[in-house]
């Protein structure tokens, strides 16, 4: 998102608005959409004893496509990053309602405030990432400007 348009950012919000977040629990998959609350998740929070949460993927910096190998060498180096800081995270994976852009190997990351969250997110080039807190809606933050 090096060009903050508002045309473009209209456009990202609504690919963003059209996927499904799924975090793989030990209990089973949750479901996230941005802006509709999920109880399930909020008792995830409870079981991590934390109040917030982060839906990040290290895939496709600013929306541009990168080869397979190039997103899973990305991937394992914010895990790595995550191992450093010595925070809790589940595995989950963005799915687009539109197939022609595919699903994202991405984390939850429970406990980081808005703007830890952000700067993750920043630091792996994505124009935004989903946050929540319990009992919140899930909602874009915008990372690049």
């Amino acid at each position: 998102m090096q060009n903050n348009d508002y045309s473009t950012i209209e456009v990202l919000a609504q690919a963003y608005e059209a996927t499904t977040y799924r975090v793989k629990a030990p209990e089973g998959d949750i479901l996230i959409r941005i802006g509709l609350h999920n109880p399930e998740l909020d008792l995830l929070l409870n079981q991590y004893n934390v109040d917030s949460w982060a839906f990040i993927t290290a895939w496709n910096p600013a929306s541009v496509a990168l080869s397979l190998f190039q997103n899973h060498q990305r991937h394992t180096e914010m895990l790595a990053l995550l191992h450093r800081m010595n925070v809790p995270y589940l595995d989950g994976i963005g799915m687009g309602d539109d197939t022609d852009w595919p699903p994202e190997q991405s984390v939850i990351i429970f406990g980081l405030n808005r703007e830890e969250a952000r700067k993750i997110g920043a630091l792996f080039g994505q124009n935004a990432i989903v946050y929540g807190e319990c009992n919140g809606l899930p909602e874009l933050l915008w990372c690049l400007t």
